[in-house]
């Protein structure tokens, strides 16, 4: 199965070659099957040791296949039930229809090219430092600096596990904490990671190390990390 960024993250972010503190094949196969709650500590793991979270996604991504091919199975008799059904009632509507409209067929509109889409970047605010809601960050050198390109991306902002979903605030501040950009977004929670993705014109701010802060509306906690945008 394809990777998608979080997973190609996940996969090179945290080596460990020496396996310190891995639960074992047992318990990942019982993570990769869904056989431990959301909330035992294995979870928080493999999120945090690429070896484990390799192992994870191979053994999980087989028993995709399966459920897939599965549902297939199941949903085929289903399927051509109602296909057999579509196809009478359309040729029926066709013959109504037919024989009331007009002759004259009506003009096709254009087609509209989708706009291209912008490319991807990542934004991973796991760890990262906290203050409450409404104030300024004053941690700037003591957070993670992350690397953005100097370009409109379509961002991906990761959460610190546990973050609920919901509409959250993203803003870039200066050295002197002003906003440069702020938006808006939806996150969701996939396979227990919060995340949301919003497009952002990073060609408006020269290039440098700017303090990027997010947060759960109308009154969450900032999270706040460092990014040069180059």
């Amino acid at each position: 199965m394809e990777n998608d960024p979080i997973e190609e993250l996940l996969l090179r972010a945290y080596p460990n070659p020496e396996r310190k503190g891995c639960p074992g094949s047992e318990t990942i196969h019982a993570l990769a099957n869904k056989a431990i709650p959301h909330d035992d500590s294995a979870w928080q793991h493999i999120w945090t040791c690429s070896p484990c979270f390799a192992e994870f996604k191979e053994l999980r991504d087989a028993r995709l296949l399966r459920d897939r091919a599965t549902r297939r199975k199941r949903n085929l008799y289903w399927a051509t039930a109602a296909a057999v059904i579509l196809l009478c009632v359309g040729a029926a509507l066709a013959a109504f229809f037919l024989r009331r409209s007009n002759p004259q067929q009506p003009p096709i509109a254009k087609a509209t090219l989708p706009k291209a889409a912008y490319p991807a970047a990542i934004l991973n605010l796991e760890g990262v430092s906290t203050t409450r809601s409404g104030e300024k960050s004053t941690t700037r050198g003591q957070v993670q600096i992350q690397t953005l390109p100097r370009r409109a991306v379509d961002l991906t902002v990761y959460l610190p596990r546990g973050s609920e979903d919901g509409e959250y605030q993203l803003e870039f501040l200066n050295s002197r904490d002003d906003v440069l950009l702020s938006t808006k977004a939806q996150a969701s929670v996939t396979r227990g990671l919060t995340q949301f993705s919003v497009p952002v014109d990073l060609t408006k701010v020269s290039p440098g190390t700017y303090t990027v802060r997010s947060r759960r509306l109308p009154d969450g906690m900032w999270r706040v990390s460092g990014v040069t945008v180059q």
